[in-house]
């Protein structure tokens, strides 16, 4: 490693550790602005490599940045005819832009072709619902295996709207977060509380226990790939929002749970929406607190113009 170090020369190296190639246990950042070069590394990588080049170096510790994720809830609406029209129009739009964050559409498993031939390599392909178990005599149910022919790579879990109407209970949601986990395909984890919990001061008590008990016996490794989408059920669809404030209370909290139940460094990957309303006048303020990492969006996800104005 050291001798590496000392042949290589200098601007390659710095290149080379910012790619990952030297050292991927060492995270760093790359950022350069005109004649200013800035090299963003852990203390301990900083203690090791000391790098000096001729431009300005700065070395300090960087708190893990989250990459946000916003994706689009478009539940029970959208025919084939009006999925096309929003792809077509969505995919002119997209063309204009350089997306900074990470985007999806979560459709109903009719609209799945047509995601998948979607020319836009950068949407994420999602769903609302899924089975745990492989495959069997569950009539009206789709499997994971089904959902992977359709190139989906994430799915919702848990929204308030299949507790509520399809009695979707912890257990079951625990059950198919294995079974996304064991298939490589990311789970969006809801939770959230009703109005009178809200207004009784339940919030963080209700929430700590969905997430307790939905992540029963998954592993660390697969909760760093985790999404959780924190939607307050008074805020779906009413027009109602939580102050920027409060949302931020309540991801703060999940993120010092998840903490609790494995580790810092876990809880500092998983990424954390808020949803519920959440529309283009308040995205911006939203994704400013440090510990939303995205949304999930109903009704401003199902027209192109609006949804493409909520990523940029």
């Amino acid at each position: 490693m050291f001798w590496l170090l000392q042949e290589l020369i200098k601007h390659k190296l710095i290149r080379e550790l910012v790619e990952g190639k030297v050292s991927p246990n060492y995270p760093c950042t790359f950022l350069q602005n005109h004649d200013d070069v800035t090299i963003i590394i852990t203390e301990e990588a900083a203690t090791l490599l000391k790098p000096t080049i001729s431009k300005k170096i700065n070395l300090k510790e960087k708190q893990m940045e989250r990459k946000k994720i916003i994706i689009g809830n478009w539940k029970m609406y959208k025919n084939i005819e009006e999925t096309q029209f929003f792809l077509n129009e969505f995919n002119k739009l997209i063309k204009t832009k350089n997306i900074k964050y990470d985007y999806g559409i979560a459709a109903s498993f009719t609209n799945l072709p047509l995601l998948k031939m979607n020319k836009i390599s950068a949407l994420i392909i999602a769903t609302q619902n899924c089975h745990y178990e492989t495959e069997g005599a569950y009539t009206g149910e789709i499997s994971i295996k089904m959902l992977k022919d359709m190139m989906v790579s994430h799915v919702i879990i848990g929204h308030s709207e299949r507790r509520i109407y399809f009695n979707e209970v912890d257990e079951t949601i625990n059950k198919k977060l294995h079974s996304l986990f064991n298939a490589n395909i990311i789970p969006i984890l809801c939770c959230g509380e009703t109005l009178n919990q809200y207004e009784n001061k339940k919030t963080n008590e209700v929430i700590k226990n969905q997430i307790k008990l939905a992540l029963k016996n998954i592993k660390a490794e697969n909760i760093a790939k985790l999404v959780i989408a924190y939607e307050p059920i008074w805020a779906i669809g009413t027009g109602k929002t939580a102050t920027v404030q409060q949302a931020q209370t309540v991801c703060k909290m999940i993120r010092e749970f998840i903490s609790e139940l494995y580790n810092k460094n876990v809880a500092e990957q998983v990424r954390i929406q808020y949803g519920g309303s959440v529309k283009t006048d308040n995205i911006k303020l939203i994704l400013s607190e440090p510990d939303i990492d995205g949304a999930l969006v109903g009704g401003a996800s199902l027209v192109p113009q609006s949804f493409f104005d909520l990523l940029i």
